[in-house]
């Protein structure tokens, strides 16, 4: 356990409750706080063989489903998730890269610049597999689920995949399970039918 200084908008906002100005690297608070941070994921893989279990997948996707909801709440959402943007805290895990942020209007928002295709979590509508992504690019305030999906299916599994029929074959390894139908919802190709549940 280590204690940092928290300096992340993103992390004052999860933490301490703050409440973000329209552009949230902007948000501040009064002074410095000092959080305990247990880990980041990336550690937590490290320690782990490089594999979470599946209660902890399912704690990582409603940890940060319900940061995603809160960020809704005002307007902003995030397009994709890499392993270092999460760390975990009090045993929960929070998203803290907030130059991921993106402004949402009526649920939707608009990508003008090319993102790196070779980022492995990619939503489906940034990474179409075989096509080029033309720009400008409409993301739906749902594109962060798929990302979320693939990188839960990775700390489960370890195994990288190319395509969306890739992770659906890794998927496949545990079909039936709550797990399984939540990551499948996220996976949905069509952003707008996109369900983060578990049943």
């Amino acid at each position: 356990m280590k204690s940092i200084v928290v300096e992340e908008p993103l992390l004052k906002f999860w933490v301490l409750d703050t409440v973000p100005t329209e552009d949230i690297k902007t948000t501040k608070t009064p002074e410095k706080i000092k959080i305990l941070i247990d880990s980041t994921l990336r550690e937590q893989l490290n320690k782990q063989h490089n594999r979470l279990h599946v209660p902890q997948c399912e704690q990582l996707m409603s940890d940060i489903h319900q940061q995603m909801m809160l960020l809704l709440n005002h307007n902003m959402s995030v397009a994709y998730f890499e392993i270092d943007d999460i760390v975990i805290i009090e045993k929960k895990y929070y998203f803290i890269n907030d130059k991921k942020v993106i402004n949402m209007i009526n649920n939707n928002s608009v990508i003008n610049k090319m993102i790196d295709n070779s980022i492995m979590f990619l939503p489906y509508e940034l990474n179409s597999e075989n096509d080029i992504v033309s720009l400008p690019v409409t993301l739906h305030c749902n594109s962060y689920m798929y990302s979320l999906g693939l990188l839960t299916l990775f700390c489960l599994f370890n195994i990288s995949f190319k395509t969306h029929s890739d992770a659906l074959t890794v998927l496949n390894q545990i079909i039936g399970i709550e797990l399984y139908w939540c990551i499948l919802r996220c996976l949905e190709i069509n952003a707008q039918k996109r369900k983060l549940l578990f049943i």
